[in-house]
C-alpha cells in the first residue's frame, strides 16, 4: 500500500475473502483440543470477504487519514506467482460459504478486515 493508495489488481467492487491469522490460530487448536470430527475433512476458513473500497474505507477510519483504492493491471504485476494469484482472485477466487462456517464455530471470533484494520493501525495515529 502506497501512502493513502490501497493498489491491488482488483475491481473496487471485488470481494476478497481473507483469514485473520488469530481466527486461523483458535480454529487450529480448536482442531487440535478435538481432533476426531475433523478427521478426512477439508474446511475451508474465511473472516471475512470485504471489497476493496470497503478495505479502504476501513483502513481510513483505522488510520484517520484517506486511503484510496487504485486498480492495478494484471499485466503490471510481474512475478509470474503473483499474477497467477491475482488472476485466481479476479477469476473464481475462493468459495467458502462464510455465513455457514462461522455459524458451525462460533468459538472463532472471525475478525472482520475492519476490526484487523484498526487492531493492526489504530495506534498510529
Amino acid at each position: 500500500m502506497r501512502s493513502g493508495l490501497l493498489d491491488l489488481p482488483l475491481p473496487a467492487d471485488r470481494p476478497l475473502q481473507q483469514l485473520a491469522r488469530t481466527d486461523l490460530g483458535v480454529f487450529a487448536a480448536q482442531i487440535l483440543r478435538n481432533p476426531a470430527p475433523y478427521v478426512g475433512r477439508r474446511i475451508e476458513l474465511a473472516s471475512d470477504a470485504p471489497t476493496p473500497a470497503q478495505m479502504a474505507t476501513a483502513l481510513s477510519a483505522a488510520l484517520g487519514r484517506e486511503v484510496h483504492h487504485e486498480r492495478v493491471p494484471l499485466a503490471e504485476v510481474g512475478n509470474p506467482d503473483m499474477r497467477a494469484m491475482w488472476t485466481f482472485l479476479n477469476g473464481p477466487g475462493y468459495q467458502v460459504d462464510i455465513a455457514t462456517l462461522h455459524a458451525a464455530h462460533p468459538e472463532v471470533r472471525w475478525t472482520s478486515f475492519a476490526d484487523w484494520a484498526h487492531h493492526t493501525f489504530g495506534s498510529v495515529r
